[in-house]
């Protein structure tokens, strides 16, 4: 178990601007070494060639550049054509309700600006006999903190309203994951566990969610206010199939760590006179 962890921003860091100037610099030396090649190809084919004598390097490489990127915009648009319509089907056809996008989300309270975060599409439906919303958000500058792996990027999320008084609770992802250690803890490698109640932590964090964590069977979660949502990154297109594993994911988090059931708190121990209160790790 672990004890309750302050959350600091931090913006990308030196390793980032480093990456992003690698980047960059190697970009230009391919761009270079690009040109230098079609001058010396494209000098040996204007002496074969007279209709090439007037070509010259960046009209070639613009012209490449369109041969690439005219035939990928056409295929991506027919592509989210095509997922509109099963979204239109899905829609009609499979319960899910569309809902409102706008309204106060578990994590509206914490972050910093609301623009950080923007929620695309939510639908609405129950599942096992309890309220379940799925949907599509965005963020940037670190709004959801560390409930996602990435800085700023896109996401499937799902939120799941339970019965009952279930403390606040959340596993965390490490984003820097180190090599494994002999007789290292996999879950506690790769995870982390915010809580406030180590009695009711006790119940939340043991085996069966650790081994589904482990396996990648459930997602990082989070558990306030009664509302429980997970958020997975994503970089293709969002499919209905996505949305529906998104909501089996999380509902197996509520069944894995028994919040399903009308959740009540242990009362606290009731302390004799003289006796000294410990603190459990």
């Amino acid at each position: 178990m672990e004890g309750r962890v302050r959350h600091h921003r931090r913006g990308p860091g030196l390793m980032t601007s480093i990456v992003i100037c690698v980047v960059f610099v190697a970009m230009c030396l391919l761009y270079a070494t690009m040109r230098a090649v079609l001058q010396v190809g494209m000098a040996d084919l204007a002496s074969r060639y007279e209709w090439m004598r007037g070509w010259r390097p960046p009209t070639v490489l613009a012209g490449l550049f369109l041969m690439i990127a005219v035939p990928r915009n056409f295929l991506q648009k027919r592509r989210l054509a095509r997922v509109r319509r099963d979204f239109e089907r899905w829609e009609a056809a499979s319960g899910w309700i569309r809902g409102r996008v706008d309204r106060v989300w578990p994590w509206t309270n914490r972050i910093l600006a609301p623009d950080m975060v923007t929620v695309t599409s939510a639908f609405d439906r129950e599942l096992a006999g309890l309220p379940v919303t799925i949907g599509e958000l965005s963020w940037i500058d670190d709004g959801l903190s560390d409930a996602t792996d990435r800085w700023k990027g896109r996401g499937i999320f799902a939120v799941v309203r339970l019965p009952g008084s279930p403390p606040d609770f959340a596993v965390r992802s490490y984003r820097t994951v180190y090599r494994q250690r002999a007789g290292e803890d996999e879950f506690r490698r790769r995870f982390r566990t915010i809580f406030n109640d180590t009695v009711d932590a006790r119940r939340l964090d043991h085996d069966l969610p650790r081994e589904a964590h482990v396996n990648g069977e459930i997602p990082p979660w989070t558990l306030l206010d009664g509302e429980l949502f997970t958020i997975v990154s994503i970089e293709k297109v969002v499919t209905p199939e996505a949305m529906e594993s998104a909501a089996s994911a999380t509902l197996r988090v509520v069944e894995l760590t028994g919040l399903r059931s009308n959740w009540a708190p242990i009362p606290p121990p009731v302390q004799k006179s003289g006796s000294v209160d410990s603190e459990t790790n």
